[in-house]
């Protein structure tokens, strides 16, 4: 009886520590944006926002909320334009903000991928911006040290898939020096905390 009483208490225990939830710490996450154009790039942040990422042995899932209001221009300062396209980005021409002033990323799936400097799981999700769902599928290194998780990813999307058309050759032509090209950076950095309760089965 004793043995099987421990054995009870041994599963309990590695399902505690395999089944867990990491709450998003807001001010230690955010989501880096890179967008290129025929004459150069320009670089900012955005702000993570309130949620969860959970962990069941090597499966992940999870979602969160990107402050979409937060957004910066961190290539120029003021005096090169950084407000005015801060303005622009924050307009109806891109992300439309006063509309959609949250984006949100769902993680629905995972696979453990050999693990290396980069990346040890693929990710799959659903990414919300402007009310617009697509899918995403990316790699990600996901590291877990006693309570603290730790998520870093970086991988590309289309704009035009979420109904962002400014400047693209792919709707408009002629446009020349104009033209933003469609795929954008983001590299996503996130730190979570565990929760007091773990997950049950």
């Amino acid at each position: 009886m004793r043995i099987l009483a421990l054995l009870v208490v041994l599963i309990f225990a590695v399902s505690s520590i395999n089944a867990q939830t990491f709450n998003v710490k807001s001010a230690d996450s955010k989501l880096k944006w890179t967008g290129e154009k025929v004459v150069g790039k320009h670089f900012g942040t955005v702000k993570i926002g309130d949620g969860e990422l959970k962990m069941k042995g090597e499966a992940v899932t999870g979602t969160f909320a990107i402050d979409m209001t937060s957004i910066t221009v961190d290539d120029i300062d003021a005096s090169q334009g950084a407000d005015k396209l801060k303005g622009h980005l924050s307009s109806a021409d891109f992300f439309d903000v006063a509309k959609h002033p949250t984006a949100s990323l769902r993680i629905t799936g995972s696979k453990r991928i050999l693990k290396n400097e980069a990346a040890n799981y693929e990710l799959t999700g659903v990414l919300a911006i402007k009310g617009i769902e697509n899918e995403v599928t990316f790699p990600a290194k996901i590291l877990v040290e006693g309570s603290k998780l730790k998520a870093t990813a970086s991988f590309k999307i289309d704009r035009t898939k979420w109904d962002i058309k400014y400047n693209s050759g792919s709707f408009f032509s002629d446009l020349g020096d104009y033209m933003i090209y469609d795929d954008v950076l983001f590299d996503v950095d996130i730190t979570g905390i565990a929760s007091t309760a773990a997950i049950k089965k």
